[in-house]
């Protein structure tokens, strides 16, 4: 019987004991705000990693004609549909992948689709590019830019389109 009551007291302490240790609302919210102040302090880590390996193009201005360019060192991979000896200054961008099978993929529908000359360009970092032309002038990269912008056929998100100029064909 001794046994008993001591077994049934130990039992009762420890229901209370976990009755005080159960988690309210007001515990996550105060681990929530924690965690959102330190992330604004210190940056997320993971997003801000991944936006800095990103490039973006940007504004320049080239004989009073302003295009969004990226300018990056690339080659042609196998089955890219140019040789790097017809590349120009000036090359619009349809798409950008990380796999070489959806940069094909869009390449063969923008074929399809009135842009016979389409291409993939690659660059060091495993980036895909698909254009659609290449030129010498910046006035016709603008048009080249203009007709991809009003393709109805074409859903391209932002960045999208821009020029892409080849590292070494920059200066």
């Amino acid at each position: 019987m001794k046994k008993y009551s001591i077994l049934l007291i130990a039992g009762a302490m420890a229901a209370l004991s976990l009755g005080s240790c159960k988690t309210t609302e007001a515990n996550y919210r105060q681990a929530y705000e924690s965690a959102r102040q330190k992330q604004t302090q210190e940056g997320d880590s993971a997003i801000t990693a991944g936006l800095n390996n990103q490039a973006r193009p940007r504004s320049m201005e080239f004989d009073g004609v302003t295009l969004p360019v990226l300018t990056t060192g690339v080659s042609i991979p196998k089955d890219g549909g140019m040789e790097l000896s017809h590349l120009k200054k000036f090359n619009s961008v349809a798409g950008v992948f990380r796999q070489i099978f959806n940069a094909k993929s869009m390449r063969e529908r923008l074929m399809q689709s009135g842009y016979p000359d389409a291409f993939i360009l690659s660059n060091a970092y495993g980036t895909y590019y698909v254009l659609t032309s290449t030129t010498s002038s910046p006035a016709e990269a603008q048009a080249a830019l203009d007709k991809l912008r009003n393709d109805p056929d074409l859903r391209l998100r932002q960045p999208l389109p821009y020029i892409l100029r080849p590292g070494h064909l920059a200066h």
